[in-house]
């Protein structure tokens, strides 16, 4: 990611793949070849033109998971959603498990 423009990038919390994974508190995924970023509320200018798929992932508190969630974990590919497997559940549990070392982290 370095040198990309999103990078640093934040997005409000009713915006985009990650506004969708932190509202309804589960991951959420999106092929960009089927829809628009614009779809989602996001301006295409500010991110990775590459981008083609996406997965988001809620951190939560682990002491207190039924809170809001303390921010989401993303991925993002360059290749189409049945491609880079973002939308396969192993993929997803496996990224899953880091937010939840994220969310041990983000609490220490």
């Amino acid at each position: 990611m370095d040198g990309h423009k999103d990078r640093y990038f934040q997005l409000d919390v009713n915006k985009g793949c990650t506004g969708h994974a932190f509202q309804h508190k589960k991951p959420y995924w999106v092929d960009l070849t089927k829809v628009t970023h614009q779809d989602y509320l996001v301006d295409p200018t500010k991110v990775w033109e590459k981008m083609k798929s996406i997965l988001s992932v809620p951190i939560f508190d682990p002491e207190n998971p039924q809170k809001k969630p303390l921010g989401t974990l993303n991925v993002d590919a360059d290749l189409k959603l049945k491609l880079s497997k973002l939308n396969k559940e192993k993929v997803y549990l496996i990224v899953n498990t880091y937010s939840d070392w994220i969310g041990k982290l983000l609490k220490r």
